[in-house]
């Protein structure tokens, strides 16, 4: 089930309202939707990971180039 009419598949790239920390405010960030399209047809939820270009190369961080989208841009190279 969805709550807009809309269903997410895995891999794409949507924004989502991300908390500020004192939790008072949000601000739409990125993220890379990870469940699969069964799980987000059933749910009003998504499993997703955020993205973003402020990195500090952490041992776990995994660098996205422009050739790495299969439709679209990002708007800058991330590292």
């Amino acid at each position: 089930m969805t709550k807009y009419g809309i269903t997410f598949e895995a891999g794409d790239i949507v924004l989502v309202p991300f908390p500020f920390t004192n939790m008072s405010q949000t601000k739409p960030r990125p993220v890379l939707i990870l469940s699969n399209i069964a799980y987000n047809k059933s749910s009003l939820d998504f499993v997703c990971c955020g993205i973003t270009s402020n990195l500090n190369n952490k041992d776990h961080s995994i660098l996205l180039d422009p050739n790495d989208m299969a439709d679209g841009t990002i708007p800058k190279k991330a590292g």
